[in-house]
C-alpha cells in the first residue's frame, strides 16, 4: 500500500470481465470493479496482462501484486494465494458446435477416448475435466487462451471445450460464435470469483476483505442509482430491505435460469447488501419508461440493471459511481455490410 499501487494480473481477452474495445481501452466488469476499489482506497490499479498458466509464480515472485480476472476460488488454489471475499457466483460449462447438440447431450455421451475435449491450461476447466469420472474418459488436449479454445472448437479440431460459464454466455451463441452453443442442463459444482493475492498477504485480512462494510448505505461505492434525498438510505437501513427494481430479462445483466434471478447486477447487489446486512427485494418493471415515475413514487428504492447515466436521468435520478463503460452499436444485415461502412452511408436510411 504504501507504493499507492496496485499492480493487477489479468488473463487473456475474456469478456465480459477483462477484454479491450475496439479502441484497445481496457474495460470490463472486473476491470471497472477493480478501479472503484482502488479509487476507494486511493491507490491506482495498474493491469499487466500474464500468461494464466504462470499466475501463481507471477504472484510469488512480486510481478504483479493480485489477480483479479475471473478468478475461481478452489482448494488446489488456496495453497498458492491468499483470496479477498467472494464477490460472484460462477459454474463451469460445455461448450460444443451447434450441429453436434443432438451428439453431445450429457456428460456421459462424452466420456469417450475419441471425443478431443480442451481448456485453457491451469484454468478451474482443466480441474473439471481431470476429476469428473466421464470427462475424464475424453482425449484432453490443452489451449493456451480462451480466444484460441474457441476457434479450434469452430474449426473442428475440439469436439467440445469447458469454460467459465460466465464467459461461456458472453462469447458463445451470438455474434462471431453463433455456431456454438452450451450443453444445457449440466450440472458441473458451482464456484465463486474472488481476488487472488500472494499467501501471506495482509490485504485479505485488513482491507479488501471488509472494503464494503467501511461503506455506509448513503456511500456511492455501493454501485446502484438512488433515489435523491438525505433520507433514503436511513429509511432503508431501519427497514433493512431495499427494494430494486430492474429489467425482465435483461441478459447478462440480470436473468432468471432455472428458476433463479442471475446476472452480474444481481451478483454484485446481493454481494453488497448482504455485507451490510441488508435484504434485497427485485421487482420487475414492465414498462422501462416508466422507471423514473417508480423510484420518485418510492415503489422502488433504487434501479440497478444495466442503467446508463444520461444527462435527461439526472432531473430524477441520483447516480452512484459508474460500475462498467457502455456505448451504443449500430446493427445492420451482413449482406449490408459494404453499403453501410460508417454513419454518413446511413443518412436517410430507415432506422429504429
Amino acid at each position: 500500500m504504501n507504493k499507492k499501487e496496485l499492480i493487477i494480473g489479468i488473463g487473456d481477452d475474456r469478456p465480459p470481465m477483462n477484454y479491450y474495445s475496439n479502441t484497445g481501452e481496457l474495460i470490463g466488469f472486473d476491470t471497472e470493479f477493480a478501479k472503484a476499489v482502488c479509487q476507494k482506497l486511493n491507490i491506482t490499479p495498474k493491469f499487466k496482462n500474464i500468461d494464466w498458466a504462470n499466475k501463481e509464480f507471477e504472484l510469488k515472485s512480486r510481478n504483479i501484486d493480485c489477480i483479479w480476472s475471473s478468478l475461481s476460488v478452489t482448494e488446489q488454489r488456496r495453497s498458492t494465494m491468499k483470496f479477498s471475499q467472494t464477490y460472484m457466483t460462477n459454474k463451469q460449462s460445455i461448450i460444443i458446435r451447434n450441429s453436434d447438440k443432438s451428439k453431445y447431450t450429457n456428460l456421459y455421451s462424452l466420456s469417450d477416448s475419441r471425443v478431443k475435449i480442451s481448456a485453457v491450461i491451469s484454468s478451474t476447466g482443466e480441474e473439471v475435466i481431470k476429476s469428473n469420472p466421464y470427462l475424464i474418459n475424453a482425449k484432453f488436449i490443452e489451449s493456451s487462451t480462451i480466444e484460441e479454445m474457441l476457434i479450434e472448437l469452430k474449426k473442428g479440431t475440439y469436439d467440445a471445450i469447458v469454460m467459465d460459464y460466465t464467459l461461456a454466455k458472453a462469447n458463445v451463441e451470438s455474434g462471431e460464435y453463433s455456431d456454438l452453443m452450451i450443453i444445457p442442463d449440466i450440472d458441473l459444482a458451482n464456484e465463486t470469483y474472488a481476488i487472488g493475492f500472494r499467501v501471506g498477504s495482509d490485504m485479505t485480512d485488513n482491507t479488501l476483505l471488509n472494503i464494503v462494510k467501511k461503506y455506509d448505505l448513503s456511500d456511492l461505492y455501493e454501485s446502484v442509482e438512488t433515489v435523491t434525498g438525505n433520507s433514503d438510505a436511513a429509511y432503508i437501513m431501519s427497514n433493512g430491505e431495499i427494494i430494486i427494481g430492474i429489467k425482465e430479462n435483461n441478459k447478462p445483466f440480470s436473468y432468471e435460469e432455472n428458476g433463479i434471478l442471475t446476472g452480474f447486477d444481481i451478483e454484485l447487489t446481493n454481494t453488497i447488501y448482504k455485507n451490510i446486512g441488508i435484504d434485497v427485494k427485485y421487482v420487475v418493471i414492465k414498462d422501462w419508461s416508466k422507471k423514473e415515475e417508480k423510484l420518485i413514487s418510492k415503489e422502488v428504492d433504487s434501479i440497478m440493471n444495466s442503467i446508463t447515466n444520461t444527462s435527461e436521468l439526472k432531473n430524477n435520478v441520483k447516480f452512484s459511481g459508474l460500475i462498467v463503460n457502455n456505448k451504443q452499436a449500430v446493427i445492420i444485415h451482413r449482406s449490408n455490410q459494404l453499403k453501410y461502412p460508417n454513419l454518413e452511408s446511413l443518412s436517410g436510411s430507415k432506422i429504429a
